[in-house]
């Protein structure tokens, strides 16, 4: 945790972490709730590329399953895609909900790393 992030007011940063988890139960559900909650104690304690680097892992995943859980048929363009999928669906949205938590860490690691712009630059 970097000195900025430190002087940030708690609550502040408890409602950002806490918005969060929000958007995975959001795209996720219950499951989404519990990714997103154990990918944001992950990226605050390992960094964000471990967890866009699962969320790469989760997307492949879902590549291969979606191949190989049910056969394509005629309503491959339609809800019936997804419904017959449910094991393929369901990585799909974990790795939404990575990504999510990743790109937010980043995010926010970045901004408290930056300094201030204080107009234009000289020169």
């Amino acid at each position: 945790m970097s000195t900025a992030e430190r002087q940030r007011p708690a609550p502040a940063r408890a409602v950002g972490l806490a918005a969060i988890v929000a958007v995975g139960w959001f795209i996720g559900g219950p499951i989404g709730l519990v990714v997103a909650a154990l990918a944001l104690a992950l990226a605050l304690w390992r960094g964000p590329r471990l967890v866009a680097g699962l969320a790469c892992v989760a997307l492949v995943a879902t590549a291969l399953l979606t191949a190989v859980e049910a056969p394509t048929g005629p309503n491959a363009r339609g809800v019936g895609f997804v419904t017959d999928r449910p094991l393929t669906s369901e990585t799909g949205r974990i790795a939404g909900v990575l990504a999510l938590v990743s790109i937010a860490v980043a995010i926010a690691r970045e901004r408290a790393t930056d300094p201030p712009n204080e107009g234009e630059p000289n020169g």
